[in-house]
C-alpha cells in the first residue's frame, strides 16, 4: 500500500500531530541512552526541562547518564509498578532489533512508548541542523515541490522512500520509515546482489560533503 494517501492527509491537516497535553508534565524513561542518538539527543532534552526517571541500558557501566540513574531491562520490569501512571518511555535506538526489543519490553512493563521525535517536537530541540518543528514547518511550506519531485523519481521504491521520510518529519514518528530502512551493507550504494541503487555506466558523481569519507570509500570500492 502506497504512503502517498497518508502523506496527503498529513499535509492537508497541517496541525501539529502532538498536543502539548499529551506530554506536558509527564516524566520519562530513556531507552538506549548510550546509542548514537542517546549520546547526542538526551542532553538537549534534559536541558530543555524533560524529567527522566531512569535510563534503561543493559550494557552501560556508569551509574548515571546526564544525571539520570541507569538501570537494566530486568530492573525496569521489577520496578515498573512503582512508576507514575503517566510515565512515558522514549526510544533513542535506531536498529530494528533494538526498537523491537524495547517495544516488547515496554509492553511487558505496561509503559507507554513514544518515539524520540515526539519528545523533541514538544521540547523544541534540534533534530540535525534545525529543530524538528522547523523541519515540519518547512516541509509543509514546500509541499507542492516535494510532490512534484516525487513524480520525477524513476521507480516506486524511490517515491515510497521519499513519502516515508516526509511522513516522519510531519508526524514526528520514525515508525513511518521502518519499511524503507536499510542496513549498512545497502546504504547509499548497493552491492551486486542488492535491490537498492546499482551503478550503471553513465552516472556523474559530485561530492556534496559525504560523511567522513565513508560513503566515498564505498563508492570507490564498487566502481574500481
Amino acid at each position: 500500500m502506497s504512503l502517498l494517501a497518508p502523506l496527503i492527509a498529513s499535509l492537508e491537516r497541517s496541525a501539529e500531530p502532538i498536543s502539548p497535553a499529551d506530554i506536558a508534565a509527564r516524566s520519562f524513561i530513556a531507552l538506549g541512552p548510550n546509542s548514537s542518538l542517546g549520546l547526542s539527543k538526551l542532553k538537549p532534552l534534559v536541558q530543555a526541562g524533560a524529567r527522566f526517571e531512569w535510563a534503561v541500558d543493559d550494557y552501560c557501566t556508569a551509574s548515571h547518564i546526564e544525571g539520570i540513574p541507569v538501570i537494566t531491562s530486568a530492573q525496569l520490569l521489577e520496578r515498573a509498578k512503582r512508576l507514575p501512571a503517566d510515565v512515558v518511555a522514549i526510544d533513542f535506538t535506531q536498529s530494528s532489533y533494538s526498537t523491537g526489543y524495547f517495544k516488547a519490553l515496554t509492553e511487558r512493563a505496561g509503559i507507554e512508548l513514544r518515539d524520540l521525535l515526539q519528545a523533541q517536537a514538544y521540547f523544541d530541540t534540534v533534530g540535525v541542523y534545525e529543530s524538528v518543528r522547523t523541519y515540519r514547518a518547512r516541509t509543509i511550506a514546500r509541499a507542492d515541490d516535494w510532490l512534484k519531485f516525487a513524480q520525477r523519481l524513476a521507480d516506486d521504491r524511490s517515491r515510497e522512500t521519499l513519502y516515508a521520510v516526509l511522513l516522519q518529519r510531519l508526524e514526528h514518528d520514525r515508525n513511518w520509515a521502518a519499511d524503507i530502512r536499510l542496513d549498512g551493507r545497502d546504504e547509499y550504494f548497493g552491492n551486486a546482489d542488492s535491490n537498492t541503487f546499482i551503478l550503471g555506466h553513465q552516472e556523474h558523481f559530485v561530492d556534496c560533503g559525504a560523511h567522513r569519507g565513508t560513503v566515498l570509500h564505498k563508492l570507490l570500492g564498487i566502481t574500481s
